[in-house]
């Protein structure tokens, strides 16, 4: 492949829109945020499932995720003459950055399905939430 031709292929892939290149998808954590930077200005916004996250809109060409409750849902993100800007899956993780869940199984004592529990961690790991709510978390 001559020079030329690599620089060719290079500008086609730079040209494809966000929503064509991006794979990855917005991981946040529930009750936290994430800043997503776009490279034009946003006219609108659409959430898939707004039970899951929730958008903000911080400035032309940056909107805060956040998250509400675990799952997954799109976020759609649309600039002049409704061309799609941003494409992209939200996953919503229990507990956020730093949280581990700890699922115990089912015994004597314990409701069907286990026993839940999201620790969130930094130096150290305190209990954040337990039970039937960290499960529907």
């Amino acid at each position: 492949m001559s020079r030329l031709q690599a620089f060719a292929l290079a500008a086609a892939f730079a040209a494809l829109s966000p929503a064509a290149a991006a794979d990855a998808p917005i991981e946040v954590g529930a009750g936290h945020a994430a800043l997503v930077t776009l490279a034009k200005p946003a006219r609108s916004v659409v959430v898939g499932d707004p039970t899951v996250a929730d958008v903000s809109v911080e400035g032309p060409n940056r909107l805060a995720v956040f998250g509400k409750r675990p799952g997954g849902t799109t976020l759609t993100v649309l600039g002049g003459g409704r061309a799609v800007l941003l494409e992209a899956r939200v996953v919503v993780h229990p507990g956020g950055a730093g949280a581990v869940t700890v699922t115990y199984g089912a015994g004597k004592g314990i409701d069907p399905g286990g026993r839940t529990v999201v620790y969130a961690c930094g130096s150290s790991c305190s209990r954040a939430v337990e039970g039937k709510e960290a499960a529907a978390r």
